[in-house]
């Protein structure tokens, strides 16, 4: 169990505390006993994009920690908000794991068919063509998990000459 305030109250959801905190000045990016740091925490707590944008507002990496892309881990955790905040704030779409499999946010949005993530980073300047560690692209994996909406924009963007 974390022992670090800041990620005590964003395990607990407590976000009028975790305001208090930053307010009063506690470093979103410390890391907790997981490796993670607050922003990192906060996106796989599904916690509201005013939470978010409250600590992107206090300092905390966009990149995240190398264990835990922030985008990574908005992906992953399918918080659409935090995948848009993320990268308006400049975070790499093209990102990956660096302990795992090379996966990407867009190779993470597609095993989910999260399409609204899908065109985010496509927008942002997500490479459809990027594939993990197991020479998967974002297409191959959204095809085998049969989302057909996904397959079809991830289609139009690897058509696409840009």
């Amino acid at each position: 169990m974390d022992t670090l305030p800041l990620h005590i109250a964003i395990a607990a959801r407590d976000e009028e505390t975790i305001d208090r905190l930053l307010k009063g000045g506690a470093n979103p990016n410390e890391e907790s006993y997981s490796a993670m740091y607050a922003l990192e925490h906060a996106i796989s707590e599904k916690l509201s994009k005013e939470t978010i944008a409250n600590l992107l507002a206090h300092g905390a990496k966009i990149e995240g920690s190398a264990f835990f892309p922030a985008l990574i881990v908005a992906a992953a955790a399918r918080h659409n908000d935090a995948i848009e905040m993320l990268l308006e704030a400049g975070a790499d779409p093209n990102v990956s794991d660096v302990e795992e499999e090379e996966e990407t946010p867009l190779t993470y949005s597609a095993f989910f068919g999260n399409t609204k993530a899908i065109r985010l980073l496509l927008k942002f300047g997500a490479d459809p063509h990027k594939a993990n560690r197991a020479q998967e692209t974002p297409l191959k994996i959204a095809q085998e998990a049969e989302h057909t909406e996904a397959v079809a924009v991830l289609e139009t963007a690897m058509a696409s000459p840009d």
